[in-house]
């Protein structure tokens, strides 16, 4: 069983074994729907329309266990999802802020914008930047996957396409901006992001930060991340099981 799943599954939704092992256990199945725009995906209590069926990774429980494992998100805050993509954590950060709080989603792909603001027309609390954040600001070459998740600044062997998507900085767009939490995952891209948030990193209570490429030595991104992160006054804990970087301040 577990070698017909490696092998049929593609590498996008399986990357690791732990990621395997999650989806196995699951027992929360996507309901898949053909729409005329699209494909409508519902699960975990969501409902995103998504440009591919193979979009299955959200629900709102499935974000609990990712984002808030160490920290909440509380109704009035500010928040930050940076690789909004098409909304699947945009949307229960909107949800969880209430019509108090505030969401800014930051998507660079001009083709997932449309599906991220279909996803969150029925909000009001929620701004969409068009831009990839990076270490600097101005243009930047963005490298695209055959799935809306999988799109970043990296160069992969998988992203085979290329585009020019304007760039800036975290502390250009959110130094001077209290900001409450923050979601980042860019695929790679997470030490390039940081380095450009000095003032953010500062002011900033919680992250969560998905890094990538754990299991391979050369590329795997969670080191530097770490190293960032311990520079500023953190309590910080790596979660082995899903990749994440937790990041908070004591109140």
């Amino acid at each position: 069983m577990k070698e017909w799943f490696i092998k049929k599954c593609p590498n996008w939704l399986f990357p690791s074994i732990s990621n395997f092992y999650y989806a196995l256990s699951s027992k929360e199945k996507a309901k898949i729907k053909k729409s005329e725009n699209g494909w409508l995906i519902q699960k975990g209590g969501m409902e995103l329309l998504s440009p591919t069926p193979k979009f299955i990774g959200f629900g709102l429980k499935d974000f609990e266990n990712k984002c808030e494992r160490f920290f909440k998100i509380e109704e009035g805050d500010t928040v930050l999802d940076v690789g909004a993509c098409i909304g699947d954590t945009t949307v229960p950060m909107a949800i969880k802020t209430g019509s108090t709080g505030k969401v800014i989603a930051v998507e660079a792909y001009p083709l997932n914008i449309p599906y991220l603001e279909h996803n969150l027309s029925g909000f009001n609390n929620v701004e969409i930047i068009r831009k990839a954040l990076w270490d600097k600001k101005g243009t930047v070459t963005f490298h695209l996957h055959d799935t809306p998740t999988g799109h970043s600044i990296m160069e992969d062997v998988e992203r085979k396409r290329q585009i020019e998507v304007p760039s800036d900085t975290l502390d250009n767009l959110f130094g001077d901006r209290k900001i409450d939490f923050a979601k980042i995952d860019v695929q790679g891209a997470e030490a390039q992001v940081l380095e450009g948030g000095n003032r953010f990193l500062q002011t900033t209570r919680k992250l969560a930060v998905e890094t990538h490429c754990r299991y391979d030595i050369e590329k795997r991104t969670y080191p530097r991340v770490l190293e960032i992160l311990g520079k500023y006054d953190y309590e910080i804990h790596f979660a082995e099981d899903n990749g994440v970087v937790y990041a908070w301040r004591k109140d």
